[in-house]
């Protein structure tokens, strides 16, 4: 399944970069090199909209790190998930090219909200204005439609960026307009990304979504 082997090639990606990031150099190029053994079997158009794609990643987990910079970060990753768009916007729809699109989104959406993932917890900016929330609804529409509309269903783990996405922004909402409603819903749609987590034992994305329901039962408290 090319969305499968997309993922995998994700994954040899992150592993080869902790493993020179921790000087394991030898372990970073068997990464490197089983990583370039997917590519031969992946859709070769995609791989260079994937590659923007993971950049931005990697830019996203330097603005927790170095907030001060965070003027310059967010709009270099921004920039990376956008050449990824425009990028797969030529390719011809498959699995692949739709899951790539939705994530972009996805997190072009998180990135409006000023929510960054950040080792095993989601790290959020101070605070927001009203139009970057309204865009970020914008992009989750965007996501919504492809896979309700156009007939690209989110795969299990989209769906799980999605609606941590969406529980952020809920989380927004509820800090600007106080409504309980916000954060019942916030926590409802953790909950639905927990049991996803759980059932496909998504490891790291489990810890994402742990952390964010430890956070909404803090500010249940408050």
């Amino acid at each position: 399944h090319e969305s499968h082997r997309v993922l995998e090639i994700e994954n040899l990606y992150w592993e080869s970069l902790v493993s020179r990031v921790l000087g394991n150099y030898e372990e970073c190029d068997s990464y490197r090199r089983l990583g370039m053994q997917q590519m031969e079997s992946c859709p070769p158009d995609i791989i260079g909209a994937w590659f923007f794609f993971q950049e931005a990643r990697a830019i996203e987990r330097l603005i927790s790190r170095n907030p001060c910079q965070m003027s310059n970060l967010i709009p270099q990753a921004r920039l990376c998930y956008i050449e990824a768009l425009r990028q797969a916007s030529m390719l011809e729809e498959s699995t692949s090219v739709a899951e790539l699109k939705q994530r972009c989104h996805t997190r072009l959406a998180m990135l409006h909200l000023g929510c960054f993932f950040h080792e095993s917890e989601i790290t959020r900016t101070q605070e927001v204005v009203q139009h970057d929330i309204e865009e970020a609804e914008k992009m989750l529409e965007v996501v919504n439609r492809s896979s309700r509309v156009q007939g690209w269903p989110l795969t299990e783990f989209c769906r799980c960026e999605y609606l941590l996405a969406r529980a952020q922004q809920n989380v927004r909402n509820w800090q600007q307009l106080h409504d309980e409603y916000f954060l019942e819903s916030a926590e409802e749609e953790s909950r639905t990304a927990h049991d996803i987590c759980e059932k496909k034992n998504f490891q790291e994305m489990m810890n994402f979504v742990d952390a964010e329901l430890d956070e909404i039962n803090h500010l249940n408290c408050i």
